[in-house]
């Protein structure tokens, strides 16, 4: 079953349980019916300024395969805690991301990964 991915110009995308949220997957009860993704982009230009563009470009792609690990929770009916879904989510999000910039991007995968100051509160934009 496809799951579309919607992007949404907004700082945020509001949950059903009324929470702020960066990215959602909704999957519906009844698994005949389409799920979809919305991820908000809104929020791009404050990251970027705050913490560099290849943070904001990975904040961003980090929300794409967090939410489809949900949607493969949800097609294949994996039960767990909602901590035990979240934990997943950003275990796989974290690991496809730095395979996809290890391969595909690896200037950026060495800003982004081997270089402390990226991460430093001290030096946010260390990577532009």
């Amino acid at each position: 079953m496809r799951v579309p991915i919607y992007f949404k110009n907004k700082e945020f995308i509001r949950a059903a349980d009324g929470d702020k949220c960066a990215a959602i997957f909704f999957g519906p009860y009844n698994h005949s019916k389409e799920p979809y993704i919305r991820i908000a982009l809104g929020d791009y230009e404050k990251i970027m300024k705050k913490w560099g563009k290849d943070r904001a470009i990975a904040n961003t792609l980090l929300c794409i395969p967090h939410e489809l690990t949900h949607y493969f929770q949800w097609i294949n009916d994996i039960r767990l805690t909602e901590i035990g879904e979240e934990r997943q989510a950003t275990v796989y999000a974290r690991a496809i991301l730095e395979y996809f910039f290890e391969e595909c991007e690896p200037e950026m995968f060495e800003r982004l990964y081997h270089k402390k100051s990226t991460y430093s509160e001290e030096n946010p934009q260390s990577d532009e």
